[in-house]
């Protein structure tokens, strides 16, 4: 990724009149141009519609990163930012992760992947990592959310459903009048909507004569045109009213910095960080096994390097992983091939049996010895399928041992990059992709 030469100063090449793009967009060499003259604004920005930020190997700094994280701080809403990419780039290390994590949590929310491997992060990052994940989703923290509770109090629709319930229970408005005063309110818009103020809030018209004449008026030109207040309509008026201020309170729950439980980060990959040792995986494992995740959430993916220990057990491990690969591929073609066979069989048999074949003596043989090599091979390849269906259910009731992972991890650190996108929805598929 490059930036355009007039941010690179004088020391960028010109050949000619033509103006080429620097390799490096980050770093001191280039004073810190490329994040701060061209992606600053566009971070800080409350209309920008970025989905993907790819700075891979960009030669990004921990200058830089705070650049970034600075300008997503000027934000007044959550960005609409869904992968953010800082890998390869080595000279990012520890020292502004919290800083990362902070807007992530408060200004990032809809990030689901971030990737940091290949970075210069160590087992400090997974100290960070777990608190950035205990300060969004520990029972305590989200309790203690004022925020979030502010905003449910302040769209609190529970009293319009009841009375909601009462209506559809009985079929009959029987509170034009009620008690509650946003009811009442809501109550007088429709009498007023459909003519009816001086039939069921009287006391509200001075009792002018004219103006109920108006109204019966009204109420006529309404009923000519099928505009008729029903139980039915009310009903109707009182689900749209629900459904308003529920999508307006979603919205702001959505929108609202600082909002606990907000984050969507679900995958962190972290591997060819060397820095990263057997201090931070066990970090990382608290995360799962503090359940800051649901158990049963299987798009939730850590991926690290793990223990590198006995490089032949681990050479062993992924050839076992790509010989059980190899034994579903082939169980699953085996079944087309022996389809396949069975038609063409069936395609010699009538040919042999039907009344009006006119085959001679050496078509007749050459069909009958052509279906017995078929019918040979078919056996051959159903024993075929028989054996591999054997070794897929052995590997599956007796799994080997990633000899990379502690067995006491969660499932859900992964040291294995297959791993992780046979349990991760593509990212349109996704369910909360906006």
């Amino acid at each position: 990724l490059g930036f355009p030469s007039f941010l690179d100063g004088p020391s960028n090449p010109v050949v000619g009149n033509e103006k080429f793009y620097h390799s490096s967009f980050g770093g001191k060499s280039n004073s810190n141009f490329g994040v701060k003259f061209f992606l600053k604004s566009i971070l800080s920005s409350n209309y920008s519609s970025l989905i993907s930020l790819e700075l891979t190997k960009c030669g990004l700094t921990d200058d830089d990163l705070h650049i970034m994280c600075v300008a997503w701080r000027e934000r007044n809403a959550h960005s609409s930012l869904q992968i953010l990419s800082l890998a390869e780039n080595r000279s990012i290390s520890d020292a502004y992760m919290d800083e990362l994590f902070e807007v992530i949590a408060n200004y990032l929310g809809d990030v689901m992947c971030l990737m940091l491997h290949d970075t210069g992060i160590t087992d400090e990052t997974c100290a960070t990592i777990f608190n950035f994940y205990k300060s969004q989703f520990s029972k305590s923290n989200v309790k203690n959310d004022k925020l979030t509770k502010e905003i449910n109090e302040r769209y609190d629709v529970e009293n319009f459903k009841k009375e909601l319930s009462k209506i559809q229970d009985s079929m009959q408005i029987k509170h034009w009048k009620h008690k509650d005063e946003e009811i009442e309110k809501f109550m007088y818009g429709i009498a007023d909507d459909y003519g009816l103020i001086h039939k069921y809030y009287p006391e509200t018209t001075d009792n002018n004569p004219n103006d109920a004449k108006w109204e019966q008026l009204y109420g006529q030109i309404l009923q000519v045109n099928n505009f008729v207040m029903t139980t039915d309509s009310v009903i109707e008026l009182y689900e749209r009213k629900i459904q308003a201020v529920d999508l307006q309170k979603e919205n702001e729950l959505k929108s609202t910095p600082y909002i606990k439980r907000r984050s969507k980060l679900k995958q962190i990959r972290l591997h060819l960080n060397a820095g990263i040792t057997r201090m931070g995986f066990v970090t990382l494992n608290d995360i799962f096994k503090k359940k800051y995740f649901h158990p049963k959430d299987h798009e939730a993916v850590i991926l690290i390097d793990g223990y590198v220990d006995d490089f032949g057990k681990i050479t062993q491990y992924k050839q076992w992983l790509t010989d059980c690969a190899s034994n579903g591929t082939e169980y699953q073609e085996l079944a087309g091939t022996i389809k396949e066979m069975d038609n063409e069989i069936k395609a010699l048999t009538n040919a042999l049996t039907s009344k009006g074949s006119q085959l001679s003596n050496d078509a007749r043989t050459q069909y009958t010895t052509e279906r017995k090599k078929l019918m040979k091979e078919k056996e051959r390849l159903i024993n075929r399928r028989f054996e591999l269906n054997d070794l897929i259910s052995e590997a599956k009731e007796e799994p080997m041992t990633d000899p990379k992972r502690d067995l006491k991890w969660d499932k859900r650190l992964m040291t294995s990059w297959d791993g992780v996108w046979r349990g991760w929805t593509d990212l349109l598929a996704y369910k909360n992709f906006i």
